[in-house]
């Protein structure tokens, strides 16, 4: 998992402290949980953006299947949507709905330029992490190659003493052979 980025400096305003703080939550959860839950803030807070006016994009139902789907289960992903301006209205029932009553006043392209950031810095530590451990498992590679060469190179070597030895062998064997002949041309001479 990545670490999170570097928390606040000094000076930052309240929104901005909560909303990286919703972002270093977020980035604790796993790469499906997160992208899904990323992708889905994103284009909330996009939506709300570009559409101020529209009521659709500034009311966000909390038992709705989308949010439970893609956003209930990610760690901060609630946590952002307050940070971003939304407020939860009926908050513990059923019918609890995120709220963003003034889209122009909430910092929502504030949250987008932290949520975008906040997305590159976990795809270039996942990329870091599949590039360490790639280049781990070609280390390894490397290693069990080398391994099997000199398995090799040994077997070799004693596939050549073995038919040395065979050699040998059928030398000793073909010499044999001729002097049985021999012995047979001539029985006397063996006496």
């Amino acid at each position: 998992m990545p670490p999170p980025p570097p928390p606040p400096t000094a000076g930052t305003s309240a929104h901005t402290a909560a909303l990286e703080e919703a972002c270093r939550i977020l980035l604790l959860n796993d790469s499906a949980v997160f992208q899904l839950a990323t992708e889905t803030l994103y284009a909330i807070l996009k939506n709300v953006v570009q559409h101020p006016g529209e009521d659709k994009y500034r009311r966000i139902r909390r038992g709705a299947k989308a949010f439970q789907e893609k956003l209930s289960n990610a760690k901060g992903a609630v946590r952002l949507l307050k940070a971003a301006g939304f407020v939860e209205e009926g908050e513990g029932t059923e019918d609890a709905t995120f709220v963003l009553a003034d889209p122009l006043s909430a910092p929502l392209v504030e949250a987008k330029a932290i949520l975008k950031a906040v997305v590159k810095h976990r795809f270039e530590m996942d990329y870091k992490a599949k590039e360490e451990a790639r280049q781990q498992e070609n280390t390894a590679a490397a290693q069990k190659l080398a391994k099997l060469k000199e398995v090799s190179r040994q077997n070799g070597a004693d596939a050549a003493a073995d038919a040395a030895v065979e050699r040998e062998r059928l030398l000793k064997g073909l010499q044999i052979d001729r002097e049985d002949r021999e012995r047979q041309k001539d029985p006397w001479q063996w006496k």
